[in-house]
């Protein structure tokens, strides 16, 4: 006993003065937390009695910063990580903002104010019913108004008015510099000039016109027709 009494405090201080040389004692440990317990551990087999190796200080500082180098990799790939959300049993669910535009106002009054137009030209007047029957050769203002408002379907016109296809299509690469309403004068002026007595009148023209379904030009040939008796009268 007296033997162990004597050993073991020699063998204790000496290894305290062992380790004393390289500064690492008590006040220089970190305290263990779970992020850095793998440092720690590595660092405690490093300075094993068992180890064959021998690290020093600055062995020890690099490995314990590459640990920590590592950590900080990993946490930033959990950051960056998408979180996936599975929905059971659920309905009407929505996710984001919400834009509601409500355009039902706006249909509704386009609407109105297009059966209004549609209503207003169907209307036969007086005054277009006596062009319907008018023997009067249009005037060349007549078929300005006319060639002015006519717009599409004016081929459908002049097939009503005996043009051939050949006949519009040689019309169209005549005047075709000047535009669609050049062409259809021209052959509204063709056809007053060449066409029979019996057809060449305002109130033919004036029916195909009002049939084939161009009543609002028809309504511009009224008002047109009005100032020229209004000129004729004064």
């Amino acid at each position: 006993m007296d033997f162990f009494k004597r050993f073991l405090p020699n063998y204790l201080g000496s290894g305290r003065n062992a380790q004393s040389p390289n500064g690492l004692t008590e006040k220089d440990a970190a305290p263990v937390t779970p992020e850095n317990m793998a440092t720690a551990d590595r660092t405690l087999q490093l300075r094993s009695p068992d180890n064959n190796h021998n690290y020093d200080n600055d062995t020890i500082m690099m490995e314990s910063q590459r640990n920590a180098d590592v950590q900080n990799t990993l946490n930033v790939h959990n950051a960056n990580q998408q979180v996936n959300v599975q929905i059971s049993n659920v309905s009407s669910v929505h996710l984001g903002s919400s834009i509601n535009v409500n355009v039902g106002g706006t249909v509704s009054s386009e609407k109105k104010i297009r059966n209004a137009i549609e209503k207003k030209f169907n209307k036969k007047t007086r005054t277009i019913d006596t062009m319907m029957k008018s023997r009067a050769e249009p005037s060349h203002k007549m078929l300005d108004t006319v060639a002015t408002h006519l717009g599409s379907g004016w081929k459908q016109v002049m097939r009503h008015l005996e043009f051939s296809e050949g006949q519009i299509s040689q019309s169209e690469l005549d005047n075709q510099v000047h535009g669609t309403k050049e062409i259809i004068y021209q052959l509204l002026l063709d056809w007053v000039n060449n066409a029979d007595d019996e057809i060449r009148t305002l109130g033919y023209l004036t029916s195909i016109l009002w049939n084939c379904g161009h009543r609002e030009c028809v309504y511009r040939m009224r008002q047109t027709w009005r100032e020229e008796l209004d000129s004729q009268k004064s």
